[in-house]
């Protein structure tokens, strides 16, 4: 006999776009979860104001270095624009498994992966072990720095590459109203998603979600909630859909 998941019957709260939590959701759903959908940013794709110079150096870079799954989703949709391949001696790097994850589906193979899954581990990691080159970072309009600070630092080139831009979501009546029936679990996959939602949330609303279990997914959203004196109740160790479920089964198995 299978043994009920502890999240059965529990509500939980997803802030990503909706396509993007597809996969999340189905796993939750099939352990009896109820995933509520309250996306706090959405993103566009934005034409790189370096893109010709980009081009004509292609074969000039020996390193992509991703710190997001959006980074790789829209560089591969850039790079078919472009009509470019990927040059067999380029070689790839990502922040994590879940990144990994996502240039492999789009057809990246990747050679590095740090153990901690954040810009300047990746940086650090790819500086420690490769002399001085040239490196492309597929990057948001507002990402962060530390990747090209730590390869800079190392003495590398770095040429930022932005190709799409983050912002805020409008946030949906309907779904602002499920999350004030309550949830017992709030996943967050990034610094602003947590600063748009706790800054603009209705009271009831936010009150609802300061009483759910907060699951930032990695360090450095981790960080964003302390900074606003919220305890994060666990970080899964990678942003992979089965392994967020893992994590949340383990703290509810635990209440």
């Amino acid at each position: 006999m299978t043994k009920e998941s502890p999240l059965r019957g529990l509500r939980v709260l997803l802030t990503r776009e909706k396509e993007q939590n597809a996969p999340l959701a189905r796993l939750l759903r099939a352990v009896g979860a109820v995933p509520v959908f309250l996306p706090a940013i959405e993103t566009e794709a934005l034409e790189p104001e370096n893109g010709s110079q980009v081009t004509r150096d292609w074969n000039r870079f020996r390193w992509i270095a991703f710190t997001s799954k959006n980074g790789a989703r829209f560089f591969k949709a850039w790079l078919e624009m472009a009509r470019l391949p990927l040059p067999p001696h380029i070689k790839v790097a990502v922040v994590g498994p879940g990144t990994a994850h996502a240039c492999e589906a789009a057809g990246f193979p990747v050679d590095l992966v740090p153990e901690i899954s954040s810009g300047a581990a990746l940086g650090e990691l790819l500086a420690s072990k490769e002399e001085p080159s040239t490196a492309l970072l597929p990057c948001a309009a507002s990402g962060r720095q530390e990747l090209a600070r730590a390869l800079q630092t190392a003495g590398w080139e770095v040429v930022p590459l932005v190709i799409y831009a983050t912002r805020r979501a409008s946030l949906d009546p309907e779904a602002v109203a499920e999350l004030e029936r309550g949830v017992d679990a709030a996943l967050f996959a990034s610094p602003s998603a947590v600063a748009s939602l706790f800054e603009r949330l209705p009271l009831r609303a936010s009150a609802a979600l300061k009483r759910a279990s907060l699951v930032p997914i990695g360090a450095t959203t981790a960080d964003a909630l302390r900074s606003i004196g919220l305890a994060p109740v666990a970080v899964p160790s990678s942003t992979a859909p089965k392994e967020m479920i893992r994590t949340l089964e383990a703290l509810f198995a635990r209440k």
